[in-house]
């Protein structure tokens, strides 16, 4: 069982788990992601659009993007299945202003990128956990209770299986970002 009592307890490691962790962080509360996974994690890739690259600068995070070797993308390609119509459309061009250029991404390491930025910004980060009960109470805040994840292959003693450590954590808000 944890003594600590969290601003915000976030279910959720992903962009917006670790997004909204950075904010709230930055902003002096003291934060708590619990994710199911270990980072990096499998994903589908990503293209993202140049309106995100403003809140990267914000969250502090965008020279670790770009450390990070994704490949720029300056522009968006349409085209039908019958290649018979093609439209670029250029970033820089765009009707709104903003930045000319955005990522196209690896999700495994974009996340990855983002949790420990979370983690670095002050946000107390656990992987490997499933959130297994919640409750909410309007005067005492929210508990949650987790189960470790076993890594994979791992077996309990007595050969029935894996089984993780139970703990729980208290806070005052509770955000699912499970997705």
């Amino acid at each position: 069982m944890s003594d600590t009592k969290y601003d915000s307890i976030i279910i959720g490691g992903g962009p917006a788990g670790s997004t909204l962790a950075t904010r709230l962080a930055q902003a002096g509360h003291r934060v708590l992601v619990l994710e199911q996974e270990r980072f990096p994690r499998f994903h589908i890739g990503e293209s993202l659009l140049p309106c995100s690259m403003p809140l990267f600068e914000r969250l502090g995070v965008r020279h670790k993007l770009d450390q990070a070797g994704f490949l720029p993308k300056y522009a968006a390609e349409f085209v039908t299945g019958d290649a018979a119509l093609y439209r670029r459309y250029a970033f820089a061009d765009g009707v709104v202003d903003g930045p000319p250029s955005a990522y196209e991404v690896d999700r495994s390491e974009f996340d990855a990128v983002l949790l420990r930025h979370a983690a670095e910004s002050g946000a107390e980060v656990i992987q490997g956990v499933r959130v297994t009960h919640f409750s909410i109470d309007a005067h005492r805040g929210v508990e949650v209770t987790v189960r470790e994840v076993p890594e994979a292959g791992a077996q309990a003693s007595d050969g029935a299986g894996p089984r993780g450590t139970e703990r729980r954590f208290f806070g005052e808000i509770l955000v699912d970002a499970s997705g």
